[in-house]
Parts: structure tokens; sequence; C-alpha cells
């Protein structure tokens, strides 16, 4: 089952039901064979029946492969039902003399070809000659480039098609006027499906890529198994209405003009809380009157109407019903009646509630964190600057001497007090991202100033670990640009700062460069550890930590590349990373090119008002 998409069950579903029923037919059909072409309308069922069922899963299938595949079982439908409708139209005419076994063999060659050819259609393309995925429509559809032995095959169908069509239209000129509109139907059924599959192939459907031909052939079974009963050709009348009524899930009454119930079904009786006899031949206001509002709905329905109702039911409990109200017009346009169809879906409501509710707690939850985390952090600020504060007069000596025992002491606590403010200001940054309260200040800035301010900064932390940190700014770089120029140090420092936390030995180097004419980028590399490839999927997730033991080492919150890729994307660039374990990462930023010379043009279009991050 791991090859069905079951997101495509919408669009499978009325083929799984289709063929289903069709197999139902075939089941009936055959246990009355000893009837004049039963035998024939058994098998013509039961391939129409794998054409459909096998569409079904052509359309559920993930893989090209097996969309193929499924294309390739339709066939042995799709060649066998021009036969057998031939064959069943010819015995329902009474010419029983042409129906002899050499003359079917002789009618099976041309299909049998057929499906030897399209199972091998990839060795000599007779059939298909390039099969590929079409992913523009509701669902991936096959689509195919038809060979040359497909359009014999399709003409000699048609020609069988045609030829049971024509008994069936000098049936239709022969027949009393009773029978005449039965055996008019009869002749628009069998023109359904192959005007369907003409208009498929053609590329004329107006759903793209949806063959409407396994479609056609539920209406063709539909009319012709009705008319069927008419001509008692085979007494089909009480598994028509079984299958097609009886065994619906789906509740289904019928009221005539006056609006007393003249059917129901069994999934109706079950809602409605009353059996055939005591519903039928009442009035919908009798047994209908717990729910005036689908009884209001029924009454004023003159066209096809769907509503979702919630009705109460026997036990007192709420059902959610889709209901479906069809009139029926006799051949004089007068309305006669109407069909009332119920589809409960309580339970795809519960799930729905439950989903908004889960939602709703996902962004009350969400909320709340970001809440929580401003108001930490701006609680934090205070006393954490009062604590540097004081240490910095304690350091100075404004409270007395100090020694140097001390003074080592008063630094450790100033360098994790500036640890413990980088992390509030980052806790209170990632807030702000996820209340959408961070915006941009773009300006006209330097580049080389840019790159000196972070090689300033930078250049202290990684003499001290002995590893060389360089800058190069690309000849081709214009001289200024435009952008904010303080959020575009902070995604340099935060790039270069990793760099040099997680890099032991080699070097660090920032490089401003262009690739495109039209964008600008900022490519840092080092020679650390690296990033595994399941980590590089993680890496800009607020928290998130590529391996524990090292980011113990090195502190941090797991915020810096997260802030850094809501940044870029603010800025509309994009960030990747390229690492391979034990041979050091590289971070790459680009930008769309705002040059200095086209500042009023950048401004115009990147411009939004600034708030400060903190």
């Amino acid at each position: 089952m791991n090859f069905i998409n079951w997101m495509y069950l919408p669009y499978m579903l009325p083929f799984l039901v289709a063929g289903i029923f069709a197999l139902i037919l075939a089941l009936y059909a055959w246990r009355r064979r000893f009837l004049a072409g039963a035998v024939t309308l058994s098998v013509m069922a039961l391939v129409v029946s794998v054409w459909v069922l096998g569409y079904a899963f052509e359309i559920g299938s993930i893989e090209l492969s097996g969309k193929v595949f499924w294309g390739k079982v339709q066939y042995l439908g799709i060649v066998a039902a021009p036969v057998t409708w031939l064959i069943f139209i010819l015995q329902f005419r009474g010419y029983t003399r042409w129906v002899t076994w050499p003359r079917i063999l002789a009618m099976c060659v041309i299909p049998a070809i057929t499906v030897l050819l399209v199972w091998t259609t990839a060795r000599h393309g007779l059939m298909w000659q390039q099969v590929s995925l079409d992913p523009t429509g509701p669902f991936p559809a096959l689509t195919v480039e038809y060979g040359g032995w497909f359009w014999v095959h399709w003409a000699y169908s048609t020609l069988l098609v045609m030829l049971g069509i024509v008994l069936m239209i000098d049936l239709l000129l022969r027949s009393v006027h009773i029978y005449r509109w039965q055996a008019g139907l009869l002749v628009a059924a069998a023109f359904a499906p192959w005007l369907a599959n003409a208009v498929y192939i053609f590329g004329l459907v107006p759903i793209p890529n949806l063959d409407l031909t396994p479609l056609a052939f539920v209406f063709t079974g539909a009319v012709f198994t009705w008319s069927l009963l008419h001509f008692r050709l085979l007494d089909l009348k009480p598994v028509a209405r079984r299958t097609m009524v009886d065994v619906m899930s789906d509740g289904v009454f019928v009221l005539d003009t006056a609006g007393r119930i003249i059917d129901i079904n069994r999934a109706a009786q079950k809602i409605i809380g009353l059996d055939e006899s005591d519903a039928v031949g009442r009035t919908g206001t009798g047994v209908l009157s717990q729910w005036p509002q689908l009884l209001a709905h029924v009454r004023k329905t003159v066209d096809n109407e769907s509503i979702e109702i919630a009705l109460p039911d026997s036990a007192g409990n709420t059902r959610h019903y889709d209901v479906r109200i069809t009139p029926l017009f006799n051949n004089g346009g007068e309305l006669s009646g109407r069909i009332v169809a119920m589809r409960d879906i309580s339970d795809r409501k519960q799930m729905e509630m439950a989903l908004s509710e889960a939602r709703d707690a996902v962004v009350q939850a969400s909320r709340f964190k970001s809440e929580l985390l401003a108001r930490v952090s701006h609680e934090l600020r205070t006393p954490i600057g009062a604590i540097l504060g004081y240490v910095e007069l304690l350091q100075i000596g404004a409270y007395g001497p100090v020694v140097a025992d001390q003074v080592d002491v008063m630094n450790k606590v100033i360098e994790n007090t500036g640890y413990l403010t980088q992390l509030v200001n980052e806790l209170l940054e990632q807030s702000q991202f996820d209340e959408g309260k961070i915006r941009l200040n773009p300006q006209p800035f330097v580049v080389a100033d840019l790159v000196s301010r972070v090689q300033a900064k930078m250049s202290v932390l990684a003499q001290a670990k002995n590893l060389e940190f360089s800058t190069q700014i690309s000849p081709d770089v214009p001289t200024e640009m435009v952008g904010d120029e303080i959020r575009l140090q902070q995604i340099l420092i935060n790039l270069v700062n990793n760099a040099i936390k997680f890099t032991e030995h080699g070097e660090v180097a920032l490089q401003i460069y262009l690739p495109q004419p039209d964008t600008w980028a900022i490519r840092v590399s080092d020679t650390g550890p690296g990033i595994s490839a399941q980590a590089q999927t993680h890496i800009f997730s607020p928290f998130w930590q590529v391996d524990g033991s090292i980011t113990r080492r090195h502190g941090g919150a797991g915020l810096g590349l997260s802030i850094v890729k809501n940044l870029v994307t603010l800025m509309g660039g994009q960030i990747q990373v390229e690492s391979q374990m034990g041979q050091g990462t590289v971070f790459i930023v680009t930008f769309p090119l705002a040059p200095f010379l086209d500042i009023e043009l950048a401004l115009s279009e990147i411009s939004v008002p600034h708030q400060p991050s903190i």
C-alpha cells in the first residue's frame, strides 16, 4: 500500500465505487448465465471493472512506474470492452447466428496484439512512444505520446462500438412508441464513454489530465441496466435496486409533488428511525417533523442544491449531514418530485473541530511562548545591567582598592554577564521574529567599512585561538550598496563568530563577491569539524544545536543561525550551507544587488519602517 498516495482518494473514490458495482453486476449476471446474453453481460461488466479500477489505482500511484503499470493493466479491459459490447448487442438484437467462436476469435486478434504491444511498448514504442508525469492538474497524471499501433487499436475499437450503436439505432427506429425512448437512452448511453474517450485523447477535457471515460462507463452502466429492466432481457431489477440504492451508505429517499415519500433506502430508514413500510406513503411533514429545517429546504428546492445541516438523531445527539436535493421533472418539464440524499459527515466535522481546536491551541501556545520570552528577556536585562554596572565600578576602584585575584574574578563576572546578555538579546529577537515585529531600515552603506568593523570585532576572538582570520572584497563589488547595515553586520558577526567558535585549528575566511550580475553574496568558510548531512536540515531551526557535547563546551542557546536565517529571508535573500564531516563548513548568503547608483529605486522597493529590535 506504500505505492498508493491516499491523499488522492477523493479522485479515486468514484472509480473505486464504479468498479465494485461493475463486479457485483458481473457476479449477478453470471449467476443467471442460463439466460440469453447473461454470460456476455457478465464478461463485459468484468472487463469494465478492470478498466475502472485500474484507472483508480493509476490516479493514486505515486511513482511514474506505478502509473505506467496500472495504465497497462487497464488495457485488459479497454481492448475487451468493445468486443464484448458488440457481441452483447448482437445477442440482444437476436443475431445469435453471427456469434460463433471463429468470429469471436477473429474479433479478438487486434485486441490480443494490442495487449501484447502495450506490455512491451518500452522496446518498440508502437503503443506509447513516451510517458511522463504532468503535475499541473489536481493530481500527477500519466501523459502519453501515442505510437502508430495505438491509432489502429483506437480505430478498430471505435468501429466495433459504432457497429453496436448502428444496431441500437436500428432498434430505436423499429421500436414501437412505448419503447422508443428506452432504446434512445441505450443509444445515448453507448455514445457516452467513447465520446469521453475521444475528448480525452485529443486533449479537450474540461479538467486537466482527468480521463472521464471510466465515469462515462458508470453512466452507461446505470442507463443500460435501467433500460434492460424495461426490455426484460435479464431481470436485473432486484440487483439494481439492491446494489445501486440499498447498499449505499448515503441515506436516499424520494418525495412526489404532494410531499409523500415514495421510496427510501436502508440507510435513510436508519437515519429517520422508520422501516420502509412505515415511511413510504406518508408525507414528509409527518416523517420529518423533527427536522423542520430540512423540510424547509426540500420544499423550496427547484434546482440542484447541496447544504450542510445539523439534525438531532433518535437519541437526541446532533449529527451533521451533507444533504443533496435534486428535483425530478417529467417529459413536459414539470416538477414531479425530489430526491434527497443525506451523507453523514459527523466524524469529519468532529475531526475538523478537533483540528481547529488543536490549531488554536498551538497558536495560543506560540503566542504565550513569545510573550514569555519577551517578558523574561526584558525583566532579565535590568538586573544584568545592574550587575555589570556594579562590577565595572568595583573594577575601577570606586569602592576601594582592588587586588589581582579580585580583578580575575570580576573579569569572569563581566565575561559571563556579557554571555548572558547575548542570550537574552537572542531570546528577545527570536520572540520579535515570531510576532513579526522585526523591521528593516535600508540605507546606503560602504561595503569596506562594514567588513572592517566585522574584522575588528572578530580578529580578537580568532587571535585568542591562534586562528587565521582573513577578509576579501572582490573588485567587481560596488563600493556602496543599499541595505540595513546594522542587520547585515549582525549576520556577518553571527556567521564568523560561529566559525571561530567551532574551529580549533586552521583559518576562517570572509568573502564578499558577485556570483551573478544581479546578486551579491557573503561567503564564510572555516576548517572546523564540519556538519553532518542530517544536521544540516535542522541547523536553522530555533533552539536546535548540532552536538550537545560541543555546544556545552562553547555555549549558546541555538538561536544564532535561526536569527540569521530570519534576517536573510526578511531581506529577500537565501542562505545555504555546504559541509562534510572533517572538511570544514561554508555558509553562503545571497542578496539581490541594489547598488548605490540605483539608490532611489532600491529604497522605493525595499524600504519599510524601522523598529529597533532591542
